[in-house]
C-alpha cells in the first residue's frame, strides 16, 4: 500500500482536484438559481395580467348571468337503452 503513495499533491493539483470535485455541483446550483430567477421574471407579468383578466371575467360573467336569467337549457337526449331499445 505504501508503494502506491506518490507524496503530497502540488498546489495546482490540489486546486484542480477541488475544482473537479466541487465544480459540477457549484455550476448546477448556479444554473438552477439563474433559471429560477428567469422563470419568476416571466411569471410576474403573466400573474398581473391574469389577475386583471380574472377580475374582468368575473365582472363580465356577472353582467352576462344577469341578462340571461330567462334562458332555457336544451333538453338532454336519452340513450337507446333508456328509452327501452336494446342493442343486439
Amino acid at each position: 500500500m505504501i508503494l502506491l503513495h506518490m507524496g503530497a499533491l502540488h498546489p495546482v493539483e490540489k486546486a484542480l482536484t477541488l475544482v473537479l470535485a466541487f465544480g459540477p455541483f457549484l455550476l448546477l446550483g448556479l444554473v438552477v438559481w439563474l433559471r429560477g430567477r428567469a422563470e419568476r421574471r416571466e411569471d410576474a407579468p403573466a400573474e398581473s395580467i391574469s389577475a386583471e383578466n380574472i377580475s374582468a371575467e368575473s365582472t363580465s360573467a356577472e353582467s352576462t348571468s344577469a341578462e340571461s336569467t330567462g334562458a332555457e337549457s336544451a333538453p338532454i337526449e336519452s340513450s337507446p337503452t333508456e328509452s327501452g331499445q336494446v342493442d343486439r
